[in-house]
This record gives C-alpha cells, sequence and structure tokens, in this order.
C-alpha cells in the first residue's frame, strides 16, 4: 500500500507543470479539498519522493523534473494519465477561483485540459484568461495563450473561433497584419 501511495502521488505531481502543493496534490487526488490529515499524508509521501530524487521542494510546494515526468507518463496508460491531467486541470481552475487568482494557474489549467482532451474546458479558461489579459493590455499574452491553446483544440470545438479572432486581433495591435491576415485565412477554410 506504500508504494501504491507512493506511485498515485508521483504520478499525480507528474502532470504539473509548475510546482504544486501538498494541499494541491491531495485536492488532485481527491477531486476536491482534502482533509489535514490526507494533506499530511500527502506530505510524507511526498518527502519519500524527494528523498528518492523523484520530486524536488520548491518552497512549499514539489516539482517533478520534465525528465521523470516524460518517464513516469510512460509507466501510465493514456486513460489514466488524461484522467490525472484533468483533475490536474480542475484543481488549477478551482484554484483561480477560491485561492490564488492568478494567470499562472490559469495557464497551468488549460494546459492541463488540452493534455486530458477536455476541449471545451480548454478553451473556457482560455477565453476567461484571455478576457482577463485584455483588461490589462496585455496583448502579446493574449497573442500567445490563444496561439497555444489553437495547436491542439479541433477547429470544431466550442471556442475555437473566438480564441482564433482573439489571436488575429492581437497580431493586429502589435503590428503583425500578415499573421492575423494568416490566421483569418486558416479560420476561412474551415
Amino acid at each position: 500500500a506504500k508504494d501504491s501511495k507512493c506511485d498515485d502521488v508521483l504520478i499525480q505531481a507528474s502532470v504539473s507543470n509548475i510546482p504544486v502543493s501538498a494541499a494541491g496534490i491531495a485536492h488532485m487526488l481527491n477531486g476536491a479539498p482534502a482533509d489535514a490529515e490526507q494533506v499530511t499524508q500527502i506530505a510524507r509521501t511526498t518527502e519519500q519522493l524527494e528523498r528518492l530524487s523523484l520530486l524536488t521542494k520548491v518552497g512549499e510546494a514539489w516539482w517533478v523534473h520534465r525528465w521523470t515526468a516524460e518517464g513516469v507518463s510512460r509507466c501510465v496508460d493514456a486513460e489514466s494519465w488524461r484522467h490525472r491531467c484533468a483533475r490536474a486541470g480542475e484543481y488549477r481552475a478551482w484554484r483561480v477561483q477560491h485561492e490564488s487568482h492568478a494567470v499562472e494557474d490559469g495557464l497551468e489549467a488549460m494546459r492541463n485540459f488540452v493534455s486530458a482532451c477536455r476541449w471545451d474546458e480548454a478553451a473556457a479558461v482560455a477565453t476567461s484568461l484571455i478576457s482577463a489579459l485584455e483588461q490589462f493590455q496585455q496583448t502579446v499574452v493574449v497573442a500567445a495563450v490563444a496561439g497555444e491553446v489553437l495547436e491542439s483544440l479541433p477547429p470544431e470545438r466550442w471556442g475555437y473561433a473566438w480564441l482564433a479572432d482573439a489571436e488575429a486581433q492581437a497580431h493586429i495591435a502589435l503590428g503583425f497584419s500578415e499573421r492575423a491576415l494568416d490566421r483569418y485565412l486558416v479560420m476561412r477554410t474551415l
């Protein structure tokens, strides 16, 4: 059972591209905020994994090196990996709403949902991020976020046209009219 707990924690932490706290890992594993006892158990497990050099402590959070995460992903079937990514996306989206209100968590939620092939959730997070970024005139970041999600989002999915337009408009505002035109030409062929 001890090894199973280590495996669960390592796999769940591996889907995150940014550090995650023991409470965050517990939340992901539970699908909801965890109680203090569960968080303490996860914290003990993360310490074991750190001693094995599988996790790295970053402040009060934990991070899995990308090459380790890549290796872990090969040991898990694709369906389970997508499920773990979806749980991570749900946690990061929850964190944006209830704790951090941070762009970093929103970006991570979007990336996790893309990895989980949860297209509608990825598009919803991306549109929320872009709306917030536009208010703060973060045009370069708007173009980058829209472009990143559009690389994976199927064109027939909800939000694709809105995101493509947001990216093109950001490119126009930045003076990259050829990039904007390219995006609009791609949209026209769909």
